[in-house]
Formats: C-alpha cells, structure tokens, sequence
C-alpha cells in the first residue's frame, strides 16, 4: 500500500503536537519563561485541532455511501 502524501504531512503534525506538548510541560516545570510556556501550549493545541480536523475529514472522504437495500 502506497502512503500518500497526506499521511507524511499528518505524521509530522502529530509528532510536532507531541514535541511542543513536551516543551511546554518542561517550560511549566523549570519556570523558564511563562510566555515560553503559553507560545508551546497554544501551538500544541492548534496543532492537534488541525490534526483531529484533518483526520476527521479524511475519514469522511474514505467512506463509501452504503445504499439501504429491500
């Protein structure tokens, strides 16, 4: 089965909300910066609606009509 080019760009995305959900817990944990900390959570969070948007509609887009029969 050939990936599509989708399934590459919707890898990164998740491993980008994994990465920047680990910088802002680490920012919260050591009081680095508290901007520091809100610029990582709101880019996680965005990212991981565009992630469960993106997934949602590719999942809609997959599904065949199922007909009612007789």
């Amino acid at each position: 089965m050939q990936d599509k080019p989708d399934d590459h760009r919707l890898f990164l995305v998740s491993i980008g909300v994994v990465l920047f959900s680990i910088l802002a817990v680490m920012t919260f944990i050591l009081n680095i910066s508290q901007i520091a900390f809100y610029f990582f959570a709101i880019l996680a969070i965005a990212l991981g609606f565009y992630l469960s948007r993106s997934l949602s509609n590719e999942g809609k887009a997959q599904k065949p009509e199922r007909r009612k029969g007789r």
